[in-house]
């Protein structure tokens, strides 16, 4: 099969983690981050080999694997584990909950900022109850940073101390994500989780304290636990009449009963991994992007799960979006036509292969022991060596373009819907088989 593709290359160093030892030993108390990193995934692997496919499907293996290298924090939201036993990840919940207290005050001093950058007439003496907002920042950020006076002997306005924490994020402590800061939502996707199935959205900027986690089943699916995703709140979106105005000059006669309204949308990248010690990476030139079933909401919570979530199916009757997979050829012309240029090929397509061959160089040196999606099949016949993969990346895009990589399946959907509602999906499908 010869696919039309472009190559990524791998570097060939492998990561310091090694052949680890299967025992689920203690980690001492003064363990750096790295062995700290090192017996998490030791724990949650439960016998599987480093760099088997395992790594990369299952989202709580993932996401550790991912910080081993400092520079994802510009391509994948952070994220945190959750497990039903708390002494599993008790690490882990201590820093989500400074990250989410953290997250919550510099949210409030951005929301803060905008709101006098937009007044006709700024108050910058009214300290608009920020005094404890400055105080948690000031407790969290001196851990991290040297120079933690901060406006010690200064006389400054509450407006001035916020563009002062504000700038100081931005420049010690990039793996914040300060451009994803908003109202610190986040996400919470089950460790074999499906079709969005099990994904709880939560946050706000209510206290870290008012976190219902205690509340979230652990069972089925969500067995294994979570993975705490920051949600990516200022998305890109797409307006529905331009997609089908341009299906329709293409010749598609798309006709949708929709409301004029924009969606969120997931971009889904194939890629064919040679699974080897040496591997060899394909990204499928083209793809698709799945919208959401409901237009996109500024409101977050349990009722509007269908306007953030793509591939959750719409509840309602007659509301919800009929084509909600389009290809990247069509996106690419509308993204053309809104901004006046190819930003797929300027802009999208490099960050793409970014993020995918940072994600793998992560997993170096890859093995080719089972590549099983439960691990219950670790303990089954002998595993079949099947050096080559198919994943599916999944992407999000930012309101500057900015592409973030939110998830990976080892077992992408290889079906469409019938119908028109599968056109394109159903026309990659083909192109892959006969190219």
């Amino acid at each position: 099969m010869r696919w039309p593709t472009c190559k990524v290359n791998l570097s060939r160093e492998a990561t310091a983690a090694g052949v680890m030892s299967a025992k689920m030993a203690v980690v001492p108390e003064g363990a750096t981050a790295e062995s700290r990193l090192d017996h998490q995934l030791n724990l949650f692997r439960r016998g599987a080999p480093p760099g088997s496919v395992q790594d990369i499907h299952r989202k709580h293996l993932l996401a550790l694997q991912m910080r081993r290298d400092t520079s994802v924090w510009s391509l994948v939201p952070r994220s945190y584990i959750l497990t039903r036993d708390p002494a599993d990840a008790a690490s882990e919940w201590k820093m989500f909950q400074r990250d989410y207290e953290l997250s919550q005050c510099l949210g409030r001093l951005r929301n803060y900022l905008d709101a006098q950058a937009a007044a006709s007439t700024p108050k910058p003496s009214q300290d608009d109850g920020l005094e404890s907002t400055f105080d948690i920042c000031k407790r969290h950020l001196g851990a991290h940073i040297a120079d933690n006076h901060f406006w010690e002997g200064l006389h400054l306005s509450p407006m001035r101390k916020a563009e002062m924490l504000v700038r100081l994020v931005e420049q010690e402590l990039p793996h914040l994500q300060l451009d994803l800061l908003q109202n610190n939502w986040w996400l919470a996707k089950p460790v074999d989780g499906a079709m969005g199935k099990g994904i709880i959205l939560f946050g706000g900027l209510s206290c870290a304290e008012d976190l219902q986690v205690s509340t979230m089943p652990f069972w089925g699916r969500m067995s294994d636990g979570y993975v705490l995703q920051k949600y990516i709140e200022k998305p890109h979106l797409v307006h529905m009449p331009g997609l089908i105005d341009i299906d329709n000059r293409r010749g598609r006669h798309t006709a949708e009963a929709c409301v004029d309204e924009c969606y969120k949308y997931n971009l889904r990248m194939l890629v064919l991994v040679r699974w080897v010690e040496d591997p060899s990476v394909w990204v499928y030139d083209k793809g698709y992007i799945d919208l959401c079933a409901m237009p996109f909401a500024a409101e977050y919570g349990a009722g509007v799960q269908e306007a953030h979530v793509s591939n959750l199916p719409c509840k309602g009757k007659g509301t919800g979006v009929r084509k909600r997979m389009w290809s990247t050829d069509t996106f690419r012309q509308y993204l053309q036509e809104c901004a006046g240029r190819d930003v797929w090929a300027e802009e999208i397509v490099s960050q793409i292969r970014t993020a995918i061959s940072r994600a793998l160089n992560c997993l170096l040196p890859l093995t080719t022991g089972p590549g099983c999606s439960s691990r219950d099949d670790f303990n089954s016949t002998p595993p079949v060596r099947q050096p080559w993969r198919r994943f599916g990346f999944d992407f999000a895009l930012g309101t500057n373009f900015h592409v973030w990589l939110v998830e990976v399946n080892h077992r992408p959907g290889m079906k469409a819907p019938k119908g028109p509602a599968g056109e394109d999906k159903r026309q990659l499908l083909e192109s892959l088989l006969v190219s």
